[in-house]
């Protein structure tokens, strides 16, 4: 086999394997929910419940702030559960709250 050939075929398994090394991690029936014990949830202050915030931990906090109604919340229509940008398009909760947060326009 020609050394031309050779490497092509060689490319291309190697692109295929990196495309495999890239896919995200997800279920096979969408992203994954966040879990409040998650080290980005846990900088966060991500609680699934809005009213389950440490109000002295996070003063400017209000219980009318859900994820629900804020901009990185990316799928304003879902419900219980929605992407959220903050945390890589995984799923949260649709009552919950970070300290991210951001009302929608």
């Amino acid at each position: 086999m020609n050394t031309r050939r050779k490497f092509l075929i060689q490319l291309a398994g190697g692109v295929g394997a990196a495309s495999l090394l890239r896919a995200p991690a997800v279920a096979s029936d969408g992203p994954a929910k966040v879990k409040e014990s998650d080290p980005l949830a846990q900088a966060l202050g991500y609680k699934h419940n809005t009213q389950d915030v440490d109000q002295e931990k996070y003063p400017r906090h209000d219980d009318s702030q859900i994820c629900a109604n804020c901009t990185l919340y990316t799928d304003p229509n879902a419900k219980e559960w929605g992407p959220c940008s903050s945390f890589g398009g995984r799923l949260v909760a649709e009552k919950g709250w970070c300290s991210a947060y951001a009302r929608r326009a």
